[in-house]
């Protein structure tokens, strides 16, 4: 999320972020004709190493929680059906998107 939300006191990885952002978006044009698709998968708060210790954070975890509105942090198994998605030949017209998976966090 920080590629589109920005990242307070982590400015360079969101920068990173929002590059590669772009890198895909490109990629999507200049290969397209090619049959070359270019997907982003863009995860919200998901239960993974990274953030075991903001997960850890009892303030942090609950004021994340409420603007959640699936009510829960992510996990990397949710991620297997889009993924799935994607390699497949279901996908070949879908390119240059960005498929935001975060509970619902980026509406609320």
């Amino acid at each position: 999320m920080a590629s589109i939300s920005g990242a307070a006191r982590n400015e360079h990885y969101a920068a990173t972020k929002g590059g590669l952002n772009a890198m895909s978006y490109a990629l999507a044009v200049e290969f397209g004709r090619y049959g070359i698709t270019s997907n982003i998968i863009q995860p919200g708060w998901i239960a993974t190493d990274m953030t075991e210790g903001l997960m850890a954070n009892e303030k942090f975890a609950a004021n994340a929680g409420k603007r959640i509105p699936l009510r829960r942090w992510g996990q990397p198994s949710d991620f297997g059906g889009l993924a799935v998605y994607l390699l497949s030949d279901a996908s070949a017209y879908h390119t240059g998107q960005d498929f935001l998976i975060d509970g619902g966090y980026w509406r609320f």
